[in-house]
Order: structure tokens, then C-alpha cells, then sequence
């Protein structure tokens, strides 16, 4: 046998052509492709999302024992967690405990013979004041 040396490695055999793959090239397309996603990819932030209580700026706001509880009477008044409220002012009493930060889910209770629509009247007052969640409640 004879050996051929052809740079650092040595071929042994037949003196007959060999084929090598030449590496560089898919060596360069991956290195562009890896650039490519590098640039495509959006930076995002990575951390926690917190949210810092606000202070709060009326100090005699107590926050309520209970869940809030809106009530549809039959004489056209609201009760606020047992506070008679006029129609007006419930979805303003209601916006004031979503900024104190207590309004997460509000319970909405109808009298046993009103109407539904004074019910609805109740949960559209507390989908405007920005409430996430509003619960019907069994009388």
C-alpha cells in the first residue's frame, strides 16, 4: 500500500480523486440565518408586573367588611351594601370604590318581584364605573 499525504491528513488506498464536502459555505448561510432571527426577533422586557397601591387621597373612605352587594328595589332606589343610593349616584358611588381599589367583583340582587330591566339598569351602572367582574345573586 501507499500512502498519500495530502496536508495534515494521510489517505490511504488507491491514488484515485476523493470528494470532500467543503464546510464553509453552510457554515456562512447558518451564520446569516442566525443574524437574520437575531435582527426579526422583537426585544421584549422580561420581569415582573406590579402594580403599586396609590395613596389614598380621602382618608375617612373605610374599606367595607363585605362584598359589594348592589341591591334593585322595588320603590326605583339602589341599596350600596344596605345604603339606600338614588339611580344617579350609583354608578359615581360605584367608580368611587373601583379607584379605592375595592370593587373587584360586585354582586347584583334584585327584589324577588321587579323587573329584570332594573337589574340590568344595576349592571350597567357597575360595567360603566370599570368593574371587571359583576355576579347575579339569588334572592
Amino acid at each position: 500500500m501507499r500512502g498519500v499525504q495530502s496536508g495534515m491528513a494521510m489517505i490511504m488506498g488507491g491514488g484515485g480523486p476523493r470528494a470532500n464536502i467543503n464546510m464553509t459555505p453552510m457554515i456562512d448561510i447558518l451564520l446569516v440565518l442566525i443574524v437574520m432571527f437575531l435582527i426579526i426577533t422583537p426585544v421584549t422586557s422580561r420581569g415582573l408586573h406590579t402594580q403599586v397601591p396609590l395613596e389614598a387621597r380621602d382618608q375617612t373612605t373605610k374599606p367595607p367588611d363585605e362584598p359589594i352587594v348592589i341591591e334593585a328595589m322595588l320603590d326605583g332606589t339602589f341599596r350600596l351594601n344596605t345604603k339606600t343610593i338614588e339611580p344617579g349616584d350609583l354608578e359615581r358611588r360605584i367608580r368611587e370604590l373601583v379607584r379605592v381599589g375595592l370593587a373587584r367583583v360586585v354582586f347584583v340582587k334584585g327584589d324577588r318581584d321587579i323587573q329584570f330591566q332594573r337589574v340590568a339598569e344595576a349592571i350597567d351602572a357597575a360595567n360603566n364605573a370599570g368593574v371587571g367582574r359583576v355576579a347575579l345573586m339569588p334572592n
